[in-house]
């Protein structure tokens, strides 16, 4: 099969070379004609293997890279890696918790977490498997500040309900390493969001808080920030994240 064949030299190439690379360097190296070239890469893009500035044309590394190479090397799937540090931060805010990951148009909820206190007040309703937009609320911020240049693009647009994040914001959430969501998402639901980040520092998910707004305050929003990027923070390092800071 050689556009298989081809695809794992690319991956190998611009590994080796450890600097983005362009189509017709590409080419050169490969042998083969720019267009059959860019075919694979951009086949590579979508499924997340590899990602393109878009100013220099240039392709690199993908965050999907990243998690097959942690899933190779620990032998558990960040699903497994993630779930006692989610389980325990649902318990503690009692709140919903959920481990979000990114796909090639919107973002994929992995796992979800409900508080096993009886006395936690109603849920914000969540299901594994179901998608929500890139540009979400908390969410969307994430992914403007840590995605890839396909996912910042999706993330930039006007959120559903025609909210534009303006740049003093990005800067807040880039500073304090999580977002917040007021109500901007859905009403009468505030959310708090991290990054997930593995080697490279790629973003491979995000942590999700969300409650009723009665339930998640304002007043508790700073406290739940800072509890929901510790738990970002140490799934980071089981995914060889080695950074005390996640300021990209």
């Amino acid at each position: 099969m050689p556009a298989v064949d081809r695809a794992a030299r690319i991956l190998a190439l611009i590994e080796s070379r450890a600097k983005p690379m362009s189509i017709t360097e590409l080419a050169e190296h490969l042998g083969a004609s720019k267009g059959a070239v860019r075919e694979i890469l951009e086949t590579l893009r979508f499924h997340g293997l590899l990602e393109r500035n878009a100013e220099s044309k240039r392709y690199r590394l993908g965050p999907q890279l990243a998690r097959l190479g942690t899933a190779s090397s620990n032998g558990e799937s960040l699903q497994v890696l993630a779930r006692p540090h989610l389980a325990a931060l649902s318990d503690e805010l009692r709140e919903n918790v959920l481990l979000l990951t990114i796909q090639p148009e919107n973002l994929l909820i992995q796992d979800a977490f409900e508080p096993r206190d009886p006395k936690a007040m109603i849920l914000v309703s969540a299901t594994r498997g179901h998608a929500i937009p890139m540009n979400a609320g908390a969410c969307g911020k994430i992914v403007q500040l840590w995605g890839n240049d396909a996912c910042r693009q999706l993330a930039s647009q006007a959120s559903p309900a025609g909210k534009v994040v303006t740049g003093a914001e990005l800067k807040r959430t880039r500073s304090r390493g999580y977002a917040i969501d007021d109500q901007e998402f859905l009403e009468g639901v505030r959310g708090v969001a991290a990054p997930i980040l593995g080697p490279a520092e790629r973003l491979a998910a995000l942590i999700l808080v969300s409650g009723l707004a009665a339930s998640l305050t304002l007043d508790r929003l700073e406290a739940v920030g800072a509890r929901t990027r510790a738990a970002a923070d140490a799934i980071s390092r089981l995914l060889g994240d080695t950074r005390l800071s996640h300021t990209p």
